[in-house]
């Protein structure tokens, strides 16, 4: 097993933020010379600085990319405070840029960061893997779906199985037909309520709209309550579209979680300040990013370490929405 940035920074007791600073040679951070001869010391030791790509390093920006298919959701703006905040103690400044149009490869060389975190979107980082300039770049996917690159340094959240256990909860409130509210795309969620569904053997119920919409899902679960086919569960793609479910429920005469119990994911900050507060399969975010930046600040180091992969579990916010203790109707 080659030596990692990790095992130096365990020998010394040191933040690894410290030692990766050290090794890549940033000058430009207040890190006393004792520190530093002390890491470059225990480094050679262990023979981690005889690796040939640390004889050659890049020379460092001080910049970091982040890559997202999409930033215009709560979710998103929560996921780039938190790289922005864990970039930030490793002593790196951060360039977003949105990939919803894609990003040709012509661009890398304008990007000038020393590696990329790339949240959500392998599929457009698999399409630059034959762009030499991209192949230099240390890169790091993370997310719940669309985040697995072989090839890559990986931090994936376990979503189909947070998804089980986000529908299994609906299930033992007294939920007898949950209903799927999400985007017309098959992700993790998605299959997981399918299987879900056939585990109890339950007809599934799909709620489908064109995009993301707040406002497509509020007329869509209005349209589908009056349509007058039982339901008395709803498990939502994202937590945006939770609250649009309550507003569209609503609308529809239906009360939360009395008539319907609502479950939503990603575990946003609007999610709890609802009326009712929104039941979230909440995402570790900071864990997320905190782990992606140590990949990436490893990476860029020493590029020679074979890809990682890391698997994180989302978890359960209980709240009033699902909270099923009132006297529930008969369907």
């Amino acid at each position: 097993m080659p030596i990692t940035i990790q095992d130096i920074a365990d020998n010394l007791n040191l933040p690894y933020s410290t030692v990766a600073n050290v090794l890549q040679g940033r000058s430009d951070l207040a890190i006393s010379p004792a520190t530093r001869e002390q890491v470059l010391q225990i480094a050679q030791q262990m023979g981690y600085i005889d690796s040939p790509s640390q004889c050659q390093p890049r020379k460092p920006t001080g910049h970091l990319g982040l890559w997202m298919s999409s930033i215009y959701t709560a979710f998103h703006a929560q996921i780039i405070n938190h790289v922005e905040n864990n970039a930030r103690s490793a002593g790196y400044q951060l360039i977003v840029r949105s990939l919803q149009h894609g990003l040709n490869g012509s661009v890398l060389p304008e990007l000038n960061i020393d590696g990329c975190l790339a949240f959500e979107c392998s599929g457009q980082v698999m399409a630059l893997e034959t762009n030499t300039q991209f192949n230099s770049l240390p890169t790091v996917c993370m997310g719940g779906v669309n985040c697995h690159v072989p090839s890559l340094d990986c931090v994936e959240i376990d979503l189909a199985t947070g998804t089980l256990k986000a529908l299994a909860h609906l299930a033992a409130v007294g939920c007898r037909a949950i209903a799927y509210l999400g985007p017309n795309m098959i992700d993790n969620r998605l299959s997981a309520y399918f299987q879900f569904a056939d585990d109890i053997r339950q007809e599934p119920i799909t709620i489908l709209t064109p995009t993301q919409s707040k406002q497509q899902a509020r007329q869509a679960v209005c349209e589908f309550a009056g349509r007058g086919r039982p339901f008395d569960g709803v498990y939502c793609f994202n937590d945006d579209m939770a609250i649009a479910c309550v507003a569209g429920l609503r609308d529809a005469g239906l009360s939360v979680p009395r008539d319907v119990a609502v479950v939503g994911c990603d575990g946003i900050e609007e999610a709890g300040l609802s009326d009712p507060p929104i039941t979230s399969l909440a995402m570790p975010v900071d864990e997320m990013c905190r782990i992606a930046i140590s990949l990436l600040h490893d990476r860029i180091v020493d590029s020679s370490i074979a890809p990682r992969h890391r698997q994180l579990s989302p978890y359960l916010v209980l709240r009033d929405s699902s909270n099923r203790t009132v006297e529930q109707p008969t369907l």
